[in-house]
């Protein structure tokens, strides 16, 4: 019982937090990220008190107390009370406690049914069954802007997760698997793949090609006759056949204009228009802010406090505002999980991976290191490099 109300809770934050990721509505998150805190008392006591800290927490830990001391050389650019810096303070201790809630019982299914909820909720979204207008109040030149994201590139990130982890799962468990669920966890694959199209996240589709290129050409003959490959067919050939196909293609014509909109924003005389343009700005006034304190950077959230926006670039963020210091600490994650998959098997180093590829590539759109879904991720990875290690050594 107090496994299952454990991992509930984290179930529930990680849900809440993509479910209300906009900045007006992650209080309601933050709230409903509370109770992992008593299910992390409640596990380390079941741990015989031995609290867990794995390389992310660690490394998340050090971000924080280097950012708190940069404070005394930010020259007042950065932050200039504790209260900013909540955001990371609160992602520090939320992924700590849900580090330890997965470990403890040995467990990463809460997260995985969270990319799973959030996908079909989304999907409800592209179908105008859950109406759009609860999470944003948009503008008609504001296509991409649907769902629960305010960042289609999170949006897209987060649903290939989603098609990933199913993937992963119906691998690891393909013998004890119920056809219930495989057929559950196939559509939930399917959903997870259009919502990537329709996002027209120019970095989720190339990583949505990246990943089935690198699945066509490791199949075998045999495996394309497969009863998965077999139920994909059929799941979406009826699937299609209930789905109001006025809506899907209203969907995907918004989808179709963003697409053209990028190819044709080059003119002729190659200058660059839309979102494009205001990220290579904030790429050469965040690299400016760097080359004046390259070490140390300018204090937390300086970027910020300087040009009234966040960076929309994780690296250009770290930069300015830590140096080439917090840089190191940050990609230090990805350095780690990429060497923690020597001795995994070939599913999980396909998993890690393609992860942290993926994590890479948003780090480029996205100030990821103070967004607690991305954090909560990178936490279980680690988690179920963990958990696999130990149940290897049984």
């Amino acid at each position: 019982m107090i496994k299952k109300v454990c991992l509930t809770t984290i179930f529930i934050a990680l849900f809440s937090q993509m479910l209300f990721l906009g900045e007006h509505n992650v209080i309601y998150a933050n709230i409903l990220s509370l109770p992992v805190v008593p299910a992390f008392f409640l596990s380390v006591y079941k741990n015989k008190g031995r609290p867990y800290f794995n390389f992310h927490s660690k490394a998340i830990s050090f971000l924080l107390l280097f950012f708190l001391l940069s404070y005394f050389w930010s020259n007042s650019q950065g932050a200039f009370n504790l209260f900013s810096y909540k955001a990371l303070f609160l992602t520090l201790i939320f992924v700590i406690c849900i580090s330890n809630i997965m470990k403890v019982h040995s467990s990463i299914i809460p997260v995985m049914n969270a990319f799973w909820a959030i996908s079909i909720f989304n999907f409800f979204i592209l179908l105008r069954i859950i109406p759009q207008d609860l999470f944003f109040q948009l503008e008609p030149w504001e296509i991409r802007f649907w769902g629960t994201f305010n960042n289609p590139n999170l949006g897209a990130i987060s649903f290939i997760f989603s098609l990933v982890l199913a993937d992963y799962y119906l691998k690891e468990h393909k013998l004890s698997v119920s056809s219930f669920l495989r057929v559950l966890l196939i559509i939930i694959m399917i959903i997870s793949f259009l919502l990537v199209v329709a996002t027209a996240s120019k970095k989720g589709i190339l990583l949505l090609v990246m990943y089935f290129t690198y699945k066509i050409f490791s199949l075998k003959i045999k495996t394309i006759f497969s009863k998965n490959f077999i139920l994909i067919g059929l799941i979406t050939f009826i699937g299609f056949q209930f789905i109001e196909t006025n809506i899907l293609s209203d969907s995907f014509n918004a989808t179709q204009t963003r697409l053209d909109a990028f190819l044709t924003q080059y003119n002729s005389t190659l200058n660059i228009g839309g979102s494009t343009s205001d990220r290579l700005y904030f790429i050469q006034e965040g690299l400016k802010g760097f080359f004046q304190s390259p070490i140390l950077g300018n204090g937390f959230k300086s970027f910020e406090a300087r040009h009234d926006f966040y960076s929309h670039n994780n690296y250009i963020e770290l930069l300015y505002c830590g140096g080439l210091f917090a840089l190191l600490i940050y990609t230090s994650i990805y350095f780690k999980l990429m060497a923690s998959i020597r001795a995994q098997q070939r599913e999980l180093k396909i998993l890690i991976i393609f992860s942290v590829l993926a994590l890479m590539a948003i780090d480029i759109a996205a100030v990821t290191y103070l967004m607690k879904n991305i954090q909560y991720y990178l936490c279980t990875l680690f988690v179920l490099i963990n958990i696999t290690k130990l149940s290897t050594h049984k």
